[in-house]
């Protein structure tokens, strides 16, 4: 079953913007749940589907990663490259005064942004570029 009809993602015209790729993630997301694929995931391939990128050329934690991810792997994002952006909850804890002029430390939830970026973006860090990092 290929991805890009699942979600009604037409293939991308030459002149495709990060833009048609990042209103194609979102539709992706909405309907995730449906073929059994995290929200994560399913933004991720309909990003970088609607860039160019081959579906079976798109595998999470392997060859998409974080920019700290790429520099751990000895690569570095090329300069000007645009990622897909995902979000999680992160629990933090919060302190409230309770009136009695103490504190109540409280766990709540708050957005967590972070951009990934896929293989085809990076290039081999040169080493003077690692000494540097």
């Amino acid at each position: 079953m290929n991805f890009k009809s699942v979600f009604g993602i037409k293939a991308p015209q030459v002149d495709a913007k990060v833009e048609n790729a990042e209103r194609a993630a979102v539709r992706a997301e909405v309907t995730a749940a449906a073929v059994g694929m995290s929200r994560g995931e399913a933004k991720v391939r309909a990003y970088f589907g609607a860039l160019g990128i081959k579906d079976e050329d798109i595998r999470p934690r392997e060859n998409v990663l974080t920019f700290n991810g790429w520099i751990n792997k000895g690569r570095v994002v090329v300069e000007g490259s645009k990622g897909c952006t995902l979000s999680i909850w992160k629990p933090v804890p919060k302190k409230i005064d309770d009136g009695k002029g103490g504190t109540i430390v409280k766990t709540v939830n708050r957005p967590w942004y972070y951009t990934c970026f896929h293989e085809s973006q990076t290039k081999e860090l040169e080493q003077k570029e690692a000494v540097a990092a």
